[in-house]
């Protein structure tokens, strides 16, 4: 680092010489630049330039939470590029009695955190294709391989893409259907209790209302964060995500050879028990499938199907006579008491997600696309082309009509002239 390090004093033939210098030594130290500002002699030499960190300048844009519905129509944009009014720069001017440009003033502190050398492939300055690249991409195009193929294809050879370790989080709900839907996810930095309370925060702040029941696996951060969040919740775990732990905590020797009621995991499952789902829902899922799949299999032969119906029919006749019927089974209420263990309220309100101006939603004016616009704009050339049509045949009207009356002038006059010469031959 210390041999990148500009040196005050230092003589450069030409103000590219000392924008390579620095742009050296921001590689190494961790910071991309950009020219700033210069001054040129009558005849176009440089002789004072500035170059600076890429993000110096004064902050002029503010953070925009996309969440917080404003009355104002016209929204500010919000960028993830951002300045931070950083001081680090280098001068070089020309002085007196030296033709050459001479570095005059070093600022090397930073306010902002420098970036690391695996992440250098992300600055503006090496956002571009290297040489190798682009005559990797020419190559390729003789074989009638595109441009972004083929980039993929050097990225692969050359080690993958970046790679951020993003925490993905989907939030899924069951539809009338009995169907998985994902209405809803997040990408995350890590699986704390500040990051699941932040993300359960923005769910909050864009539905408005709490979920009256939330399953998840047992994770110690999200269960806390839920709590603090979703305190109106019924908070249960997820019986696959139990199940398929099961294998892991406990092998055949375990099951064979040891008493499971001094498990510890066991132990500690059975103690947060009324936090499960109830089993019957998973069986009664499980009974719906079967009878399914034995359906769709016997589809095509009428006589097996037919003596299917029956074998369905005997059971169910069977256990009408043997299990006496639960009134509380019948209806929603009671399932929704045994799910959550509460009573179902009598009414349900929905909010609307607020804040959200997507293409035709919201309180004003929706945007417009431009194929839209493009309708539009033929709709309006074609009224203004009707319009001319018709006043054309309005005046083409009028033209016949005068001249139909010049006609009848003209026809009216001859009479008169033919009647005097009748007149004076008499």
């Amino acid at each position: 680092m210390e041999a990148y390090r500009p040196v005050l004093g230092t003589v450069f033939a030409k103000e590219e010489d000392a924008a390579s210098m620095y742009q050296l030594y921001a590689e190494k130290a961790g910071f991309d630049i950009r020219l700033s500002t210069t001054k040129k002699s009558k005849d176009g030499t440089v002789t004072l330039r500035y170059i600076v960190y890429s993000r110096s300048g004064k902050p002029t844009c503010q953070n925009v939470d996309s969440m917080v519905l404003k009355s104002s129509s016209k929204l500010p944009r919000s960028t993830n590029y951002k300045v931070s009014d950083c001081k680090a720069k280098i001068k070089v001017k020309v002085f007196k009695g030296y033709p050459s440009l001479r570095l005059y003033e070093f600022v090397e502190s930073h306010n902002h955190p420098l970036v690391s050398i695996e992440n250098m492939d992300l600055t503006c300055k090496r956002r571009q294709l290297e040489f190798s690249d682009q005559d990797f991409i020419h190559r390729l195009s003789f074989a009638k391989v595109g441009p972004s193929t083929a980039f993929k294809m050097q990225t692969v050879l050359t080690g993958g893409q970046h790679n951020y370790n993003m925490i993905f989080v989907p939030f899924t709900w069951v539809d009338h259907h009995k169907n998985c839907v994902t209405f809803a996810t997040a990408l995350l930095y890590d699986e704390t209790i500040e990051s699941f309370t932040w993300m359960l925060e923005q769910f909050l702040e864009a539905h408005g209302k709490q979920p009256r029941l939330v399953l998840t696996d047992q994770d110690p951060a999200m269960k806390q964060a839920i709590a603090k969040v979703f305190n109106e919740s019924f908070h249960r775990l997820c019986m696959w995500h139990i199940m398929d732990k099961l294998p892991q905590k406990i092998n055949g020797d375990v099951l064979q050879n040891t008493n499971l009621r001094h498990h510890k995991w066991l132990s500690d499952m059975f103690s947060i028990r009324d936090q499960w789902v109830p089993e019957s829902f998973k069986l009664m899922s499980e009974a719906l499938n079967l009878a399914q799949q034995c359906g769709d299999q016997l589809r095509g032969d009428s006589v097996k199907l037919a003596w299917f119906v029956e074998q369905i029919k005997a059971i169910k006749n069977k256990i009408f006579e043997e299990v006496p019927s639960d009134p509380s089974s019948k209806n929603k209420g009671g399932v929704f008491e045994e799910l959550v263990g509460e009573l179902q309220p009598d009414s349900v309100s929905f909010v609307a997600p607020q804040g959200i101006r997507n293409k035709g939603c919201g309180k004003s004016a929706r945007l417009i696309g431009l194929g839209e616009k493009a309708k539009k704009k033929q709709k309006r050339k074609q009224s203004h082309s009707d319009e001319d049509n018709d006043e054309e045949n309005d005046e083409d009207s009028d033209e016949d009509e005068d001249s139909d009356e010049d006609s009848d002038v003209d026809s009216d006059e001859d009479r008169d002239e033919d009647s005097h010469e009748d007149s004076d031959g008499e």
